[in-house]
């Protein structure tokens, strides 16, 4: 577990930047837990003497590094979504319930990158197309099974 130094942080915002337009705060301290996973904590956190604490994390998790790429979370999609301006890959209702049963959606679209995905005003997380699919990345824990 660490925090990112200033340096570290631009560039992980400079990655948020360029992979989804965002353009919100970077007034939040991030945490790394050795995993690639990243984690945002206000900055009222920096008051707490973090020596000798051992925590897996703290904040709120919201993405990990896959290759060259951040992949956001479901969290992390809706909480930076609003300060996003990348196009974000839109869903049916139909599609919707693929996709919260956690199966990938078959679709007509180019190639992405990971993406904000979204049905209306919803935002359902974080996926990206490859080879007429977009990928699933809902967690197994948060599908929404067919009580069928």
């Amino acid at each position: 577990m660490r925090f990112l130094n200033s340096r570290e942080r631009k560039h992980f915002f400079a990655a948020l930047k360029e992979q989804y337009g965002y353009e919100g705060s970077t007034e939040y301290l991030v945490f790394e837990n050795g995993q690639n996973k990243f984690y945002l904590l206000n900055q009222s956190a920096a008051v707490i003497d973090w020596d000798g604490v051992r925590p897996k994390h703290a904040g709120l998790y919201v993405a990990n590094q896959m290759h060259e790429e951040l992949r956001l979370t479901m969290d992390g999609a809706q909480l930076l979504s609003n300060d996003c301006s990348h196009e974000k890959i839109v869903l049916t209702g139909e599609q919707q319930e693929q996709w919260m049963r956690g199966e990938d959606v078959a679709t007509e679209q180019e190639d992405t990158p990971f993406s904000i995905v979204m049905c209306g005003e919803d935002v359902l997380g974080c996926g990206k197309i490859k080879d007429g699919y977009l990928l699933n990345y809902v967690p197994k824990g948060r599908w929404i099974l067919d009580p069928h």
